[in-house]
């Protein structure tokens, strides 16, 4: 599944495999309020939706619905 979203006028597409990619070769930064957590590394919500796409940045509420959207459980922190 791939999951579209805008950020000022460029659309993004995002898919489970990119999270998952992105995981397993990146360390997660020190999660802000909301988290993912992705084999036992907590990855920030708009770190690891910013890494999969290529985004210069994202925000979190569309991060974490991104996220939701693909499956992952998007934790408090």
């Amino acid at each position: 599944m791939q999951q579209k979203f805008v950020v000022p006028s460029k659309e993004y597409f995002i898919t489970c495999d990119d999270v998952l990619r992105v995981a397993q070769t990146e360390q997660p930064e020190t999660p802000s309020r909301f988290y993912i957590e992705v084999k036992g590394k907590k990855f920030p919500v708009t770190q690891i939706v910013r890494l999969a796409n290529g985004a210069p940045h994202a925000w979190p509420c569309n991060s974490r619905e991104i996220l939701k959207k693909l499956g992952f459980k998007v934790e408090p922190e």
